[in-house]
């Protein structure tokens, strides 16, 4: 049920978290495409107040001159003063007449025209506005169609010039916040002129058109502007956003990589924990019958009289009893882990001592279980500041370990050595060995090595643990080495006096 439960539980977390993900992506994505729009629509406005710009610029340039020429002629004869009065109604004459002035008054003007020099446009801008002024609707109208006449069988490059195209387009994208790269080309009639950037290339991406010169009758113009970073620039414009969502991804998702890693650690606790009371139970239950047992025995008639027999059920009660303290002990070590409370008062040892002291407590398991223990003492220096009771408990749990996990009569092989300011005790052994997964948690709270009986190898999960807060206490060290099938090998260092 609680299995159940706990992978309910993270299905839903990784839904959450995927669901909230995916939302942030839409959001961003519809966020690109709004900036996207955005900037279109920028570029197009910028693109026709530009050309709008340019054509302006090329009638006040041809206009100033079209009306000197016209003043000029009407000097000479009364065509041009004849086309004008036609809007005034001073003199009313037919269409047909009308169609021929307009040509005569063309052909010179354009004659005029070709033998004058067209004058910078910064220069005519306000005498030409100051003429359009004072020029009716229908000769305004008519100089359009004379400078249109003119003007489109002229040559692009006569027509504008790529430093004039730079300058309004800067301006004008400028202006719409469109501050990036761009390359520039007038095309007429489909075909590249030479009026472009010096680096342009046409592509067929982040392609912008626009018509110029739109009053040229039989040829068309676009002017093309290709942008190189569009798509840096749109993703730039919405940064912050980007940056915020993904903070945000990753503030939830290291959350929920915590909740999980500690709803597993927590179900695993529980389960151990569990394990832990199940064997509690048992080894105290089976030492508490076999009291129970010998007690019966002994109050046997029979047994009363028999000396041997008596001693024999003494020793064994005795030796349960011994068992349930044990246990108990171990019961009482999960308080002070949990607490960190230890006898913490040191004084000078000498290891080697300690060392032998605690395998003498260890002598009846050694002998139960036909174990070889190999001694080699060979440091020289063994004077440790330490608490004598700990660090015997300390080297009991690692011989225990080492008895315990074996299959066959255990060798351990224990040796000692100085470095430096410390001495290094190795305990190596032939056993099970510990799985590679399994040795990141041997220091953990009731791990246990499983052997696929909970029963099999007694024990409750406390002895590494205890030791590695016992060494932590004297600032020392420990280290495991081992490979499954192939025994352990753990090494303690402990600073000398």
């Amino acid at each position: 049920m609680k299995q159940r439960f706990f992978g309910l539980l993270i299905v839903l977390m990784t839904s959450s978290l995927a669901g909230i993900i995916c939302l942030q992506g839409y959001l961003i994505a519809d966020a690109y495409k709004g900036n996207e729009r955005h900037f279109d629509l920028n570029v197009k406005q910028a693109l026709k107040s530009a050309t709008s710009k340019i054509e302006n610029q090329e009638f006040l340039r041809n206009f100033d001159v079209l009306k000197k020429a016209s003043e000029r002629l009407s000097k000479k004869d009364n065509i041009f003063s004849n086309i004008c009065a036609y809007d005034v109604g001073v003199e009313k004459v037919n269409e047909e007449e009308l169609h021929s002035n307009i040509k005569l008054a063309l052909d010179s003007v354009v004659n005029a025209v070709k033998s004058d020099t067209i004058i910078n446009c910064l220069k005519l801008k306000h005498h030409s506005a100051l003429a359009l002024s004072t020029t009716s609707d229908y000769e305004y109208s008519l100089y359009q169609s004379l400078i249109s006449e003119f003007t489109q069988k002229l040559p692009t490059t006569k027509r504008v010039n790529k430093h004039q195209i730079e300058f309004h387009l800067r301006h004008k994208l400028t202006k719409n916040n469109v501050n990036i790269p761009y390359q520039f080309a007038i095309y007429r009639n489909g075909m590249l002129t030479p009026v472009r950037s010096k680096e342009f290339k046409y592509s067929k991406k982040n392609v912008y058109r626009a018509n110029i010169f739109e009053n040229s009758d039989e040829i068309d113009y676009k002017l093309v502007v290709i942008f190189t970073g569009k798509k840096a620039f749109v993703i730039k414009s919405i940064s912050l956003m980007i940056i915020l969502s993904v903070m945000l991804s990753l503030v939830i998702m290291a959350t929920f990589f915590y909740a999980y890693k500690l709803l597993d650690k927590q179900r695993n606790v529980s389960e151990i924990k569990t394990d832990f009371i199940n064997n509690m139970t048992h080894e105290l239950k089976t030492p508490i019958a076999t009291i129970k047992l010998a007690l019966d025995f002994i109050r046997n008639p029979k047994v009363v009289n028999d000396e041997t027999m008596r001693e024999n059920y003494l020793n064994m009660i005795d030796e349960e009893n011994r068992r349930i303290h044990a246990q108990v002990e171990n019961v009482l070590q999960i308080s002070r882990l949990g607490k960190g409370e230890f006898n913490t008062s040191k004084k000078s040892e000498n290891f080697h001592a300690i060392v032998k002291e605690a395998i003498s407590k260890l002598d009846s398991q050694i002998k139960k279980t036909e174990a070889n223990i190999k001694l080699e003492l060979n440091a020289e220096k063994a004077n440790v500041l330490g608490n004598q009771s700990n660090l015997v408990s300390t080297i009991i749990n690692i011989i225990d370990n080492s008895l315990k996990y074996s299959k066959n009569p255990p060798k351990i092989n224990i040796k000692s050595e100085n470095n430096k300011n410390s001495i290094i005790l190795r305990i190596k052994d032939d056993g099970v060995g510990i799985r590679k997964k399994s040795q990141k948690s041997i220091f953990d709270v009731f791990f246990r090595e499983s052997t696929g009986n909970v029963h099999n190898v007694k024990g409750c999960g406390l002895g590494l643990t205890y030791v590695k807060q016992i060494l932590d206490d004297h600032h020392g060290k420990i280290i495991v080495e081992s490979k499954k099938g192939k025994g352990t090998q753990i090494t303690l260092k402990l600073p000398l006096i």
